[in-house]
């Protein structure tokens, strides 16, 4: 009887103590993408922990730059290299309390191979160094780039082409469709390869 009770009683325990486990969303928010590949991503969280520290990779980009959100609210400690971002919080007064909707997280710019962009390697720590059950499983679905169309309406024809002849020797235009630096008979091939409706 007693072996029962004890067995009853660590089961409780057990299941209570599973239940009491945190867990958090990591997503994507508001993002865009130019025709170059260059692009940005707000990275939201969700949690009924309090964070103390993250990193995340992410897929088919190079990482550029991270700036904003909630991590410079709160003056955090960040980092990235070309696929990776990392931020924690320097002392437990500056840790991010429980976030029961959606808040930008951090924004991270970044440059499109053209795949669609996941998470990988995600790992969120609450205030006791303990990973937060975190699902990430969100995709930005990239589509491919409609090189050539320098007015961005959708499709590659003669108003590109007067875009381009407009800005002719021109640098940092829209018109330098290829992005080598300059607007030149290269830009007009790349418009006229893709010739029509994106």
């Amino acid at each position: 009887m007693y072996k029962q009770i004890f067995s009853f009683a660590i089961c409780t325990i057990f299941c209570l103590s599973l239940s009491a486990l945190g867990s958090g969303i990591a997503s994507f928010g508001k993002w865009e993408i130019d025709n170059s590949g260059n692009g940005w991503a707000d990275i939201l969280w969700e949690s009924d922990e309090i964070l103390a520290g993250f990193q995340f990779d992410l897929t088919n980009v190079q990482v550029k730059n991270i700036e904003g959100g909630m991590v410079e609210e709160y003056n955090w400690i960040a980092t990235n290299n070309n696929f990776r971002v990392l931020a924690y919080a320097p002392n437990p007064s500056r840790y991010i309390p429980e976030q029961p909707k959606p808040e930008t997280l951090i924004r991270v710019y970044f440059e499109s191979n053209g795949g669609n962009i996941s998470f990988e390697e995600v790992l969120f720590a609450n205030q006791f160094a303990e990973p937060i059950k975190t699902s990430s499983s969100d995709v930005i679905v990239v589509d491919k780039p409609c090189l050539g169309d320098v007015n961005n309406d959708g499709n590659v024809n003669v108003s590109d082409v007067l875009a381009v002849v407009a800005d002719w020797g021109q640098a940092d235009s829209p018109a330098d469709v290829n992005n080598d630096g300059i607007v030149n008979v290269s830009d007009l091939l790349t418009v006229m390869d893709g010739w029509g409706t994106c």
